[in-house]
């Protein structure tokens, strides 16, 4: 299948005008080409769903751009005037959601794609099944209500509602954890995020909702997105873009499996180190290859950097050297500038090009995160001048945005959370017992390392073997640490820590993650979030002093050892 042609430019198929009457100053410029988007959307089986939805959005998290309900017979249509790199998101009850990946030139060629879904993978016993819905606000965690076994084999919860109907779905079917639509339904309602609520009707103030196993839909067989014109430029693209993500998947899957058999880090770092990304870089020299419209070059660059698992520096380069500061490419991926700046080699070369983008470029989102990170390498480098100036920028040009919130939270003077100021008033349970409860006041008289951290946070894990170190060389000096968990339930902790690390020391479970009240005092926007301190009860040091090999020296400083003295307990 060929996935790329040479695009003729427009210009040479306009017929040249014999005579022509000047431009007017008032003009208007000409309407936007609209692209019409049609196919059918099928279930597992090859039938169409009970209810099914295709979706545009844009590729980074955002409003969404045109959303439809399929057909009856599972076609559907909807058009666009928007221009750029898109995802298509097919939906439908009792199925898994399936993206697929969408170019949009505004060439105004009509696109033809059909999708089937497939069916969830379910757990086989159903014991803990549940239900989240209207009256908990679709909680994963508050007012959850089990279902009862049913001598039929079902399921059954009776919930008294106010309402004249409830939207409920179920959780604790999936092998991953995820809220779907349930067997019992008189109709569905999109939740927004790839599946469907099931709505019932309520009579007499109350309604017994039933789960029938025996009613879920378990068809094999592969999701699939296809274009009927494979040799379409859009099917090119679509294609080029899966084999990227295939290959970082692949990458990920092998890290995965090496973390579930125990791998050692030392092995696992190795690995990540010397991994062949020869392939990933074969497709974009490929493609590269087979086109030369400058828009698609910018575009498959632009790709690239955004899904490469290591980005080759002779790519790198070429996108700083042929893409504008001003060009809307850079908004395809937050942290392509400065993926592409770290990757080239030339650092300091392309200084001026990162200010560029924020002096020319329009995307304010974009300049923001582009600030964001500038302020936090400045913070990592001990930067402090120009930290300051970078943090003054970003909060005063975009004081609305998470990036600004996230840098107020950090580096704001007067913020709660900084060196010298009091640990914020705490009270909560330990993971492993109940009626143990760790707070601000009776953590005082020990120097602690509060840790923000979950089992699905890749830097979190990272920061295993420093946390161990740390704590095996100063816990007979009066220190421990208190990690607070933001995982889905305390299980999961437990359950990672009968692996490799063990993590013996304090633990507590922020249930409701970063909407917890733990998360609200300590300002946690991201993790690992660590947080220093003294057997006074005041803030010791922060996140930059407490990462990696600084945590080791920060707390030889606190215990008041000198570096030969650090180097002996090492040796020990």
């Amino acid at each position: 299948m060929k996935r790329f042609w040479l695009i003729i430019p427009m210009l040479l198929l306009v017929a040249p005008v014999l005579a022509q009457e000047p431009a007017q100053e008032d003009e208007q410029e000409p309407a936007p080409v609209v692209t019409r988007i049609s196919g059918t959307l099928l279930g597992a089986d090859g039938e169409p769903m009970e209810f099914a939805h295709v979706h545009l959005q844009p590729l980074s998290p955002g409003k969404t751009i045109a959303s439809m309900e399929v057909a009856p017979d599972g076609s559907y249509e909807l058009e666009t005037d928007t221009t750029g790199v898109f995802r298509l998101r097919f939906t439908g009850a009792h199925h898994l959601e399936k993206l697929g990946t969408l170019l949009l030139t505004g060439a105004g060629n009509p696109l033809e794609i059909d999708a089937q879904l497939s069916t969830h993978t379910y757990k086989e016993d159903f014991s803990e099944v549940a239900v989240t819905g209207d009256f908990n606000d679709f909680s994963f965690r508050n007012d959850v209500r089990a279902m009862e076994p049913q001598a039929d084999g079902t399921y059954a919860v009776e919930i008294e509602v106010e309402a004249d109907s409830l939207a409920y779905q179920i959780i604790n079917v999936l092998e991953r954890q995820r809220s779907i639509n349930g067997t019992m339904s008189d109709r569905y309602v999109y939740d927004g995020g790839g599946d469907y609520r099931s709505v019932v009707p309520v009579e007499d103030g109350k309604v017994r909702i039933v789960f029938d196993p025996e009613k879920l839909k378990v068809v094999e067989g592969e999701a699939m997105v296809r274009f009927r014109d494979e040799d379409c430029i859009e099917a090119g693209y679509a294609a080029f873009h899966q084999d990227l993500t295939d290959q970082r998947t692949a990458y990920f899957e092998q890290l995965t499996k090496m973390r579930e058999e125990e791998t050692p880090d030392s092995v696992m770092k190795a690995f990540s180190k010397d991994y062949d990304w020869s392939e990933t870089h074969a497709l974009i020299e490929k493609a590269l290859d087979e086109t030369n419209d400058v828009e698609m070059r910018h575009t498959l660059l632009m790709t690239y950097l955004s899904n490469a698992g290591r980005v080759d520096s002779v790519y790198a380069q070429m996108a700083l050297a042929e893409i504008e500061p001003a060009s809307s490419k850079w908004s395809m991926g937050r942290f392509n500038v400065m993926k592409a700046v770290n990757a080239s080699g030339q650092k300091e070369v392309y200084n001026d090009f990162i200010y560029a983008v924020l002096r020319e470029n329009e995307d304010k989102t974009l300049k923001a995160s582009l600030l964001q990170y500038l302020v936090g390498m400045a913070d990592y480098e001990e930067r402090d001048a120009e930290k300051q100036i970078l943090y003054a920028w970003l909060v005063a040009e975009y004081p609305d945005t998470f990036e600004a919130k996230w840098a107020k939270n950090q580096y704001d003077p007067a913020r709660a959370i900084r060196e010298g100021a009091p640990v914020p008033e705490f009270e909560i349970a330990s993971m492993e017992d109940s009626t143990v409860v760790f707070s601000s006041e009776n953590m005082k008289g020990q120097v602690y390392l509060i840790d923000f951290w979950a089992v699905w946070c890749g830097p979190c894990i990272a920061e295993m073997p420093n946390l161990h170190e740390v704590y095996e060389k100063y816990k007979d000096d009066g220190f421990t640490i208190l990690s607070l968990s933001f995982d889905g339930s305390p299980d999961e902790v437990t359950e990672y820590r009968e692996g490799e690390w063990k993590m013996p020391w304090l633990h507590a479970f922020a249930d409701g993650g970063f909407s917890s009240d733990m998360a609200k005092s300590f300002q946690v926007l991201g993790i690992p979030k660590p947080i220093l301190i003294g057997n006074d009860g005041m803030i010791l040091k922060t996140e930059r002093d407490l990462r990696g090999d600084k945590l080791d020296k920060t707390l030889a400083e606190v215990f008041g050892y000198e570096t030969e003295e650090a180097e002996e307990m090492e040796k020990k």
